[in-house]
């Protein structure tokens, strides 16, 4: 191993044993955070809301009201102040009148007071009250005595009375009737002051948890990018390995593989018959695993991509990989059928469409289970100009089970068929192949009557005119 290498073996120790948990924990606050930020934005907004609606109630259900029923009173009392002064000036005339405005004005008065009082008020209001009710009394008292002395001939002491009592108690009431005006004047005041100052508040306060939001929302998606950044480094230092492994293992059997081929070689020249026609079949056998560990080694060493050009017949490596699992098959009392086989190339190796086609077929053989109908049919579907070739394999077995789903092609994924042989790393094996080119693979069940794994490659180069067995 390289220096290199072990720097880099090293990194990824770390960022197994727990160098991203910093980031990911990171992140996790950064979320939380973003969630407390929004929690704490929506209770202020709803304090501010709350106290401005407060503030808005003293405006428009106690002081308005008041200010309006106070200048009402006062207008009122302005008329009833002149009506006197009529009347008055009426009997030194030519009698008092017979009339009831006074009177009528007094009541108006009584009413506008008593519905004031039903109106909310301030907690200091009811403290202006008293001298109302005293002013009030005492308007009454002095207009009757004055109209008394009037009407019974002695108009110059009712105008004394007038300029001693009556107008004197009028300016008491006008000026206690100003009061509580004035004062829910500046406490409607007050409240309009709070609406601006809590409007001021609630703004500065949405744009600090807006820029407080966007910063920890930026934080997340930063620590988020990097976590996925070292994700995927990770993973591709994994891939790195793994084909560097997969070079490595092809390449140390690569060796073997030669030396038992010149052996078998010399071993056939000696023998006659039936041994010489069994070293025949381990002989090709031996050719077709020497052409998949050297096509193996030279997709390890383009870096899990085959050289640009790259043709194979689908039509002959099906025939082979179907002719060499015919033992395989026939010990499980599997018929494999091949249907709608055109001639058609797909953009890889040999040795990689070989490995593809041959899990596929034997994982379909292997896992077939107890069933009556023992079929595996392989198909390529036609489709004329079509950029990808479909490759087809059907199996009649018990299907794959519902909580696997697409877990069956992760590495050491295994079905629940007891007793079949393997170690479950054929379908995920599959999947990095035909990932690798660009391809796509998935699979789907046939009506619980077994399973369907289809795979997809890019076309390859067109193909030498030749016959094809059908």
């Amino acid at each position: 191993m390289t220096r290199a290498q072990g720097r880099r073996s090293n990194d990824r120790r770390g960022l197994a044993a727990g160098e991203p948990l910093p980031v990911r924990y990171a992140l996790a606050v950064a979320f939380a955070a973003i969630a407390l930020v929004f929690s704490l934005g929506l209770a202020a907004t709803h304090t501010f809301i709350a106290r401005i609606q407060i503030a808005a109630q003293e405006i428009t259900e106690n002081s308005s009201p008041t200010i309006s029923a106070m200048s009402s009173m006062r207008s009122t009392l302005r008329r009833l102040q002149i009506a006197v002064d009529e009347d008055l000036d009426a009997c030194d005339v030519a009698g008092c009148p017979a009339t009831d405005r006074i009177a009528a004005y007094q009541d108006d008065l009584r009413v506008r007071w008593n519905r004031y009082r039903l109106i909310p008020a301030f907690p200091d209001e009811p403290n202006l009250w008293p001298p109302v009710d005293e002013a009030l009394d005492r308007a009454g008292q002095a207009i009757a005595a004055a109209l008394d002395l009037a009407r019974a001939g002695r108009s110059g002491d009712a105008e004394a009375r007038l300029r001693e009592q009556v107008t004197p108690a009028f300016d008491r009431l006008d000026a206690a009737l100003a009061r509580i005006q004035d004062a829910d004047h500046a406490a409607g005041v007050a409240a309009a002051a709070r609406i601006e100052e809590l409007a001021r508040l609630a703004t500065f306060a949405s744009a600090a948890l807006v820029v407080l939001t966007v910063a920890l929302t930026i934080l997340a998606a930063f620590l988020a990018i990097r976590l996925v950044q070292r994700y995927e480094r990770s993973l591709r230092e994994r891939a790195e390995d793994l084909e560097q492994f997969a070079g490595r293992v092809a390449h140390d059997l690569r060796g073997p593989l030669v030396s038992t081929h010149v052996a078998l070689q010399q071993v056939r020249r000696l023998t006659s018959g039936s041994a010489r026609e069994a070293l025949h079949r381990g002989q090709h056998g031996l050719d077709r695993l020497r052409q998949l560990v050297e096509d193996l080694l030279e997709f390890a060493r383009a870096g899990a991509l085959d050289a640009h050009g790259t043709a194979t017949d689908v039509h002959e490596v099906v025939d082979d990989v179907v002719g060499y699992l015919g033992p395989l098959a026939a010990e499980n009392h599997v018929e494999v059928r091949i249907e709608r086989l055109p001639r058609e190339s797909v953009a890889c190796s040999r040795g990689v469409l070989t490995s593809i086609v041959q899990n596929l077929l034997q994982n379909a053989i292997t896992h077939m289970g107890a069933s009556d109908v023992r079929v595996v049919r392989v198909r390529v579907p036609p489709a004329p100009g079509a950029r990808r070739i479909r490759i087809e394999v059907e199996d009649t077995g018990p299907g794959i089970p519902e909580a696997l789903g697409e877990g069956v092609f992760e590495p050491y994924a295994r079905g629940a068929a007891p007793g079949v042989p393997g170690h479950g790393i054929g379908l995920a094996t599959v999947r990095r192949f035909v990932s690798a080119h660009g391809g796509r693979i998935g699979f789907r069940p046939t009506m619980g009557r077994g399973t369907l794994f289809w795979l997809e490659m890019p076309r390859g180069a067109t193909l030498p005119d030749r016959q094809v067995p059908a």
